[in-house]
């Protein structure tokens, strides 16, 4: 990648241009003055400086598209030529979530690196919309998550479906109530349980977790508004409120079988919805070397737990 493309993309990162001279060993005038000799070499404004942080424009976003396409063309073209010299260490990164990485990732990792210890794993931790991002940018090369997919731009394949379960605690819900639920979610008529079920006050995570949306929906399916006392931004947050008896909540059968307790009546639900699947996604047209592919096999064939 050229100079000045370097350097737009470094501003464009950081949205800021102080900082951007400083991550590129610059002066901020000394990067001032290369952005605009690129901006009079392409007869366009690229930058909206009148923002904080900065702002690309219309023009400015597509020449992103075009610095994308050489960025990601020269690392799939270093993959390339390492695969052809037969080396067997490089670096991947790879992009999950937090639950992902706490319930999934670690025996997956274990794995990898008793089978390739020379190649270094590095984990970008975010939510599925800043992953999705990342990887169109080039900044990981695979990531893995349950949430929106733009296929037109990535390669997706499913890697395992998780389980969610409806989690009340025994001080909220009577062991007939709880038969009665039980019955209701199998498809019987129970009249009195959407009631008792609005009554019930819910944890919920916050609508930035893509959970959420599946939670709403589910509950649109059972036919009820869930009274949300709580919202929490983690799904093990939401999980302990309602262990200390503070609340239903909807939880995943992972979360279940990693953290026994006694305090809570949980629910299978009969409704697609209440799978979610997680995908491993790559750009499209990337290359991929041999210690991604190997690190795709692993997670497509995932070790036993170790716990």
């Amino acid at each position: 990648m050229g100079q000045f493309q370097s350097y737009f993309y470094e501003i464009y990162q950081t949205g800021n241009l102080t900082q951007a001279a400083k991550n590129l060993y610059l002066s901020q005038p000394a990067l001032s003055i290369s952005l605009a000799k690129l901006e009079r070499r392409l007869g366009v404004t690229l930058f909206d400086r009148s923002q904080k942080p900065l702002a690309l424009t219309a023009e400015g976003q597509l020449y992103l598209q075009e610095v994308l396409k050489v960025r990601n063309a020269e690392a799939d073209f270093r993959h390339e030529l390492a695969d052809l010299q037969g080396q067997t260490t490089g670096e991947i990164r790879i992009g999950s979530s937090q639950y992902f990485n706490s319930y999934y990732l670690p025996d997956v990792l274990l794995a990898y690196e008793r089978q390739y210890p020379r190649v270094t794993v590095r984990i970008l931790e975010r939510n599925s919309e800043l992953l999705n991002r990342e990887l169109y940018a080039g900044n990981v090369d695979l990531i893995v998550h349950c949430g929106h997919v733009d296929t037109r731009k990535v390669t997706v394949q499913p890697v395992l479906v998780d389980q969610v379960v409806l989690a009340i605690p025994k001080a909220l819900i009577t062991l007939d109530q709880a038969h009665q639920l039980r019955s209701f979610i199998q498809g019987a008529s129970q009249p009195d349980v959407i009631a008792w079920l609005e009554q019930l006050p819910f944890i919920s995570v916050s609508p930035t977790n893509n959970f959420r949306e599946r939670m709403d929906l589910i509950c649109a399916a059972l036919s009820f508004r869930p009274h949300v006392k709580y919202e929490m931004y983690q799904l093990e947050t939401a999980f302990h409120l309602a262990a200390h008896g503070l609340g239903a909540t909807f939880v995943t059968d992972q979360i279940r079988q990693s953290i026994a307790n006694h305090d809570l009546y949980y629910f299978d639900l009969e409704l697609p919805l209440a799978q979610r699947t997680f995908f491993a996604l790559t750009r499209k047209r990337g290359y991929l070397e041999r210690p991604l592919q190997n690190f795709l096999t692993t997670l497509m064939d995932p070790p036993a737990p170790t716990r």
